[in-house]
Order: structure tokens, then C-alpha cells, then sequence
């Protein structure tokens, strides 16, 4: 087990903002320039290591306690983040925290470089053979010395452990080649792409072989379509080199297709943490089925209004206590029927699938309050608004 986290919980005072800014450079190379930059208020210390000794994770036997901030004076209880986080990753394991703005996503990755204070729990990495004890974040912003070659920003984490010139050349060599930016050696970031600048930014973090690698928002900076392949690239460039890896995202398509497996994380919490299939098919609240995706929530009037199977286990004849049928869009099927209980009320193309919205057909005539709609994705064309469907399962 690389990754152990028990019970993590953090704040932030009145006040007081994220760590951040260009002060954080230094930490997309590991924890051996361990510096925050714009932290205000009374902190716990964070972790200083001389250029003189190797990296060390944290492994607390107490948690550090930011139980109370000050700012300009004022003492004001810290606003909690997240609380109660728990999970672990293996070797070789890359997964992804996603969930909305402000749940404290990039706060747990802060926390785990070394770069935010926790007030309760505790959290371990134990480097595999054949890997470093660091621990790198990689920012979304890459944050790459503008005043270093592409070679030297690859090459300033061996520099700062003090790898010697011959074998800090050889290896930075190597890992050009392996990312093929090898050509783009001599140029400044200023001169690279949005793309070049990320994959200069992650064979910085990997030339050091670490033992977690933490990415921020990876591929916010790319449009969609060098974003998918960007986040395939780094899948297997990750999965080559056998460094356990754990990012942060909003975008559920790019973490379904780099983890193997997510967290989902509402209000605070961890609400969830398996494969994608687990989460997508068999999440475990109604928040999260429904932060992975449309999901339709059907009572036992709305399956009667839709011709649908009562929800199972249902002993109501349909009534308003019947327990809610939870289905995906893609779980059901419209098929066209002159005489089906419900019509198509919306149809939007939407690239992939045509979206359609249903209601009864009693509500043909215009929307009435209380009755329910449906979402159905199909790859059929020939619905447009107003076509009368049967409703199957798919």
C-alpha cells in the first residue's frame, strides 16, 4: 500500500485563502523545497527539509492542530473543508477525486505535499522499491521557471537532491526522449504550447521517480479533444513507469478515462470511493448517482404514467408511498408507438446521442404541475418533438 489516509480533516480560518501562487514552484518538484507562499494566520508548521537530507512523507504521530486562525489580529475558528476522508491506493494505482467547487478537492492534495495544515487523522506513504520518498503536486497552472530551458525545468528536482551532473544529464536525456520533447530541450516555456508545457511539466515530476504523484485539474488548460488524448497520454506514460497517482478534476469524461478508481466528494465528505463502473451502476446514495450523471427518480404514480414496471419490492399498487425507481437515460428505451402512454417533448442532438425528454400523453397539450418527465438517450433520429413512445427497459 502506497497511500494510506485515515480520517483526514482540514480547515481554513476566517479569512484565510488556499496556499497558492507562483511561491508554490517549487513544490511541483517535491517536498524538498518545502514552501507556501501567501499563507496568512497561525499555521502549523510545515515540514522543512535541508538540501543536505533526502525527502521524507509525512508520517504524524498527531495531527497538526490549526484548531484556531488568526487574521490581523482576530483569533476566529477554522472553517472546516473536508472531514472523516478515508481511503488507500495500491502501487501502480492512478484514481481521482472529483466533486463540486469547494469540497475540498486541491486542499486534500495540498495536504498530502505537505503545503496545508490537517487538524485530525493521519496519513502514510510508503515508497515501493525502486522509487524516491517523494511526494510531487504538479499544479494546474504547471508552473514552470520561465527563466529555464525546458532541459533545466526537467532537470531542477535532481539538482535540488543533489544528483551529480553526469547522471542528472544522462536521466533528464532519457526522459525528453521518453515524452518526445527531446527537440523542444533549449526553448523556454514561454515558446511551448499549452500541451508541451504539460508534458514538460510532468516529465519534471516523474524524472524523479517519486512514490505518489498528485495532479491538479491536469488538463484544465487544454481544449476537449487534446485534453481526452493528453489524458490517455498520461495515463500510460504513468502506468509505464509504475508511479501511484492520484488527481483532482471537474470533469467526469477525463476521470473516467485515467482512474481506475474515484472518489466522489459532496458536502465535506467522501461520499464514495470505487471504479468507475461501481460508481456509474451501483453508486451508493442518490447524490452521487446523480453527480455521476443524469439519473431519472420515478415513484410508483410516475412508472404507472409511463407504462413502466412498478419499482421492485414495491407492495403499493403504485400509490404515493411506492420507493422511487432510480434509472440512467441510458437504462431506458423510447420506442415510437401511435398509441404509447407518453410524447416527446424535447429532442436535442447532442454529438453522441440524441436527448429525448418525455411526459405523459396526457400532457400533450401543454406541462402540467406534478406530472413527471422523463430523459431518454437514444441513437435513433426519428423521434422529433411531438412523436408518441412506448417506454421500455432497457
Amino acid at each position: 500500500m502506497v497511500l494510506a489516509v485515515e480520517g483526514l480533516c482540514a480547515s481554513y480560518g476566517e479569512g484565510d485563502a488556499a496556499p497558492g501562487g507562483v511561491g508554490l514552484v517549487a513544490a511541483a518538484v517535491g517536498r524538498a523545497v518545502g514552501l507556501a507562499a501567501g499563507r496568512r494566520g497561525a499555521r502549523a508548521p510545515l515540514p522543512q527539509v535541508r538540501p543536505d537530507q533526502p525527502d521524507q512523507p509525512d508520517r504524524p504521530d498527531r495531527p497538526s492542530s490549526p484548531a484556531r486562525a488568526g487574521d490581523n489580529g482576530r483569533t476566529a475558528l477554522a472553517a472546516p473543508v473536508f472531514s472523516g476522508v478515508s481511503f488507500h491506493l495500491a502501487q501502480g494505482e492512478m484514481a481521482c477525486l472529483v466533486g463540486p467547487s469547494g469540497v475540498g478537492k486541491t486542499t486534500l492534495l495540498r495536504v498530502l505535499a505537505g503545503l496545508h495544515p490537517y487538524d485530525a487523522g493521519r496519513f502514510t506513504v510508503t515508497p515501493p522499491d525502486g522509487h524516491d520518498d517523494a511526494v510531487i503536486l504538479v499544479f494546474q497552472d504547471y508552473l514552470l521557471f520561465p527563466h529555464l530551458t525546458v532541459r533545466d525545468n526537467v532537470a531542477f528536482g535532481l539538482r535540488a537532491r543533489g544528483m551529480g551532473r553526469r547522471q542528472r544529464i544522462q536521466r533528464v536525456g532519457d526522459m525528453l526522449a521518453d515524452f518526445a520533447i527531446g527537440e523542444l530541450a533549449h526553448r523556454y516555456p514561454a515558446h511551448l504550447s499549452a500541451g508541451q508545457r504539460q508534458r514538460v511539466a510532468l516529465a519534471r515530476a516523474l524524472v524523479c521517480n517519486p512514490a505518489l504523484l498528485l495532479l491538479d485539474e491536469p488538463f484544465a488548460n487544454l481544449d476537449r479533444t487534446l485534453r481526452l488524448e493528453m489524458a490517455a497520454y498520461v495515463r500510460d506514460t504513468v502506468r509505464r513507469y509504475g508511479v501511484t497517482t492520484l488527481s483532482v478534476t471537474h470533469d467526469l469524461e477525463e476521470a473516467f478515462a485515467v482512474s481506475d478508481r474515484i472518489g466522489v466528494m459532496l458536502r465535506g465528505r467522501l461520499a464514495q470511493f470505487g471504479t468507475p463502473a461501481e460508481l456509474y451502476a451501483r453508486p451508493v446514495s442518490l447524490d452521487v448517482a446523480r453527480f455521476m450523471g443524469p439519473v431519472n427518480v420515478l415513484d410508483g404514480p410516475a412508472c404507472t404514467a409511463f407504462g413502466l414496471p412498478l419499482p421492485g419490492g414495491c407492495l403499493c399498487g403504485g400509490g404515493d408511498d411506492c420507493a422511487p425507481l432510480a434509472l440512467r437515460p441510458e437504462g431506458l428505451a423510447a420506442i415510437p408507438d401511435p398509441d404509447g402512454p407518453a410524447v416527446v417533448t424535447r429532442a436535442v442532438f447532442t454529438g453522441q446521442v440524441t436527448r429525448l425528454t418525455l411526459a405523459p400523453a396526457r400532457a400533450a397539450d401543454g406541462p402540467r404541475p406534478g406530472l413527471p418527465e422523463l430523459v431518454v438517450h437514444t441513437l435513433r433520429a426519428d423521434m422529433p418533438e411531438g412523436t408518441r413512445v412506448r417506454v421500455e427497459l432497457a
